[in-house]
């Protein structure tokens, strides 16, 4: 709803602050002197990779270097997670669908773990041949949730959000460098992809076909 914001640090704790109080108070210093601005968690045993807010209800989700997901309700006050979802790899990223039914998780496995978000079930692609050669670095879904995209070693991959079926490989995205992270843009008909080559590309979707390279990145870690 554009009201909070979430970070998580590499020391396993993450913050929840309400989007008015950051925009008054720029620093995590500054904010946590203010009453109710914001949230600290410290389930976590290790460095926390990513976070993502539910679509629909006051649900944070965090994923770990613990091999764990674990779910904040911020709205209730309660100083611990909710529930915690634990897989059998360190998770690098972590996505819900645009339905909040649904979590995708990029992890140390070459596989991406497709889990139902609330029996914490995990769906495996049925083909063997569809799963990443190398541990799956990103996974996001576009906005309507028909398709995700992930990216592993120095490949993306586009799949079908309803088969969880590979519908197209870009080998060698980044002429060779790992693919740290990416998204969808232009209403799904684009993916921007970052790259340890200092890049970022655009792509076509529906073709795979590379529309456009930014050059100049200073900095090439995922944020």
């Amino acid at each position: 709803d554009g009201k909070h914001l979430a970070l998580g640090a590499d020391d396993g704790t993450v913050r929840v602050a309400a989007t008015g109080a950051a925009r008054e108070h720029r620093t995590l210093e500054q904010l946590s002197v203010v009453p109710g601005a914001t949230r600290t968690y410290s389930d976590h045993a290790k460095a926390i990779n990513d976070v993502d807010f539910h679509p629909r209800s006051p649900v944070l989700v965090s994923a770990s270097a613990d091999c764990t997901m674990r779910f904040f309700d911020y709205a209730s006050g309660a100083p611990r997670a909710s529930r915690q979802c634990t897989d059998t790899h360190a998770v690098h990223a972590v996505a819900f669908h645009p339905s909040g039914d649904h979590l995708l998780a990029a992890t140390e496995h070459h596989a991406i773990h497709l889990y139902d978000a609330a029996t914490f079930r995990c769906y495996l692609a049925p083909q063997p041949s569809d799963h990443h050669l190398a541990p799956v670095a990103d996974a996001r879904w576009s906005a309507d949730g028909s398709l995700f995209a992930s990216c592993g070693g120095d490949a993306i991959k586009v799949w079908d959000g309803v088969t969880n079926r590979c519908v197209r490989t870009i080998a060698s995205a980044h002429l060779g460098a790992p693919v740290n992270t990416l998204c969808f843009g232009g209403g799904g008909r684009t993916l921007l992809s970052c790259g340890a080559d200092s890049c970022v590309r655009q792509w076509d979707v529906g073709s795979g076909k590379l529309l456009r390279v930014f050059e100049g990145a200073q900095q090439t870690r995922r944020t």
